[in-house]
């Protein structure tokens, strides 16, 4: 995957996933686990 696609996926998903992460209580902020975050959501 391209590394500035990455970005702007990982961008898109920041914010969309602040209220996921809240009620997960991930109590992190690593971006690789934002990231990973988002894809899973995406496809639920």
């Amino acid at each position: 995957m391209d590394y500035a696609y990455s970005q702007s996926a990982y961008n898109t998903c920041k914010e969309q996933n602040k209220e996921i992460q809240g009620l997960l209580r991930l109590g992190n902020n690593d971006k690789n686990s934002t990231y990973e975050l988002c894809l899973n959501t995406r496809f639920l």
